[in-house]
């Protein structure tokens, strides 16, 4: 605000004290604005590394597609799994119950005894048939998956094992662990995975076949995973659409790629990011 005529004549005074804030309102103002971009990048880091970070399953080029609820027997399920293992762009099919990470969950409370000690865990059930281990490429440590997709024989998780009280899965292999009155047979352990997002514990968990198929099935999901690049999936997903119309007619059609269904799990901190991103934008645009 210096007057060119009142620096001429040597009339002009300094005030120090408005430099100073100056300065120090400049200097903050650019210091919030970096604090922004830094939270920006590294929760925009964060994000990515939690849905890119290998959750313990395969989840590359595999969907599952989700069967009308109100029907409880398993007998157009068959039908429709043998209809999709026809179709060459599939390289496998799997019955069961949701995937290994999902919002779903059903437990029960097992007791297992040992040298006078008694355990008591809830344990998460997940369904699935014989293929279904190896369609998400779940690495099995000791033991065997079960003989068929109805007999009740469980395979527990690493975490499962150790609220037993074992370290070596070998040896909880081929024991019997109490269910609702009943003994039931370990027949294997599988690596832990994530059932959740990464922000979450991984729970003690058994996976087991369709036990109850005589009342009503547990396998409502079909799981399929595709071969090729994604460029050629969506041919593979209109004649997935066409058999589920024909053993479905009318109901609604809902296949779901694995990766999107856990995307979802971090929709929280994608909504956190979208405003840091217009924070910083802002913060930055002030500062300039």
């Amino acid at each position: 605000r210096f007057k060119p005529a009142r620096v001429l004549k040597g009339s002009v005074s300094s005030s120090k004290e408005k430099g100073v804030l100056r300065q120090v309102l400049t200097v903050s103002q650019f210091a919030i604005a970096q604090v922004f971009v830094i939270a920006t990048l590294l929760v925009g880091k964060q994000i990515y590394y939690m849905m890119h970070q290998d959750l313990g399953f395969n989840t590359e080029a595999v969907a599952y597609l989700q069967t009308p609820w109100d029907d409880f027997s398993i007998d157009k399920r068959l039908v429709l799994e043998q209809e999709l293992k026809r179709i060459p762009e599939i390289q496998n099919v799997s019955l069961g119950g949701m995937p290994p990470a999902s919002f779903n969950m059903a437990t029960r409370m097992g007791i297992f005894k040992k040298d006078g000690q008694e355990f008591i865990q809830e344990l998460q059930i997940l369904n699935g048939d014989t293929e279904y281990l190896k369609l998400y490429d779940i690495e099995l440590l000791a033991g065997r998956p079960a003989l068929n997709d109805t007999i009740e024989e469980y395979v527990i998780n690493e975490t499962g094992m150790r609220a037993f009280g074992f370290k070596d899965p070998e040896k909880i292999v081929g024991q019997y662990l109490e269910l609702n009155s009943h003994q039931r047979l370990i027949v294997g352990v599988m690596q832990d995975f994530n059932q959740r997002s990464l922000k979450d514990k991984v729970m003690p968990l058994m996976l087991t076949g369709d036990t109850s198929r005589d009342r009503r099935t547990n396998f409502r999901t079909l799981h399929v995973k595709l071969t090729g690049t994604s460029s050629g999936w969506q041919n593979t997903i209109v004649k997935v659409e066409q058999l589920y119309q024909e053993v479905y007619p009318g109901e609604e059609f809902r296949l779901t790629f694995v990766d999107e269904s856990i995307s979802k799990f971090y929709k929280q901190e994608q909504r956190i990011a979208t405003l840091l991103n217009w924070a910083t934008g802002l913060a930055v645009l002030i500062s300039c």
